[in-house]
């Protein structure tokens, strides 16, 4: 997940990466598997709910 989210830093945003191991990615991290709880892996998510 943090290479993932790296990339996102230096392609999607024209950013730096960031150390996997600082507590801003264990940060990034933390808020992803918290969004992700309690849904399947691979399930489609319904948009229009928020």
């Amino acid at each position: 997940m943090e290479e993932r989210i790296n990339g996102c830093f230096e392609r999607s945003m024209n950013g730096k990466a960031i150390d996997v191991n600082s507590k801003e990615m264990r940060a990034i991290v933390t808020y992803i598997k918290h969004l992700s709880r309690g849904i399947p892996v691979g399930a489609r998510i319904p948009t229009g709910l928020y």
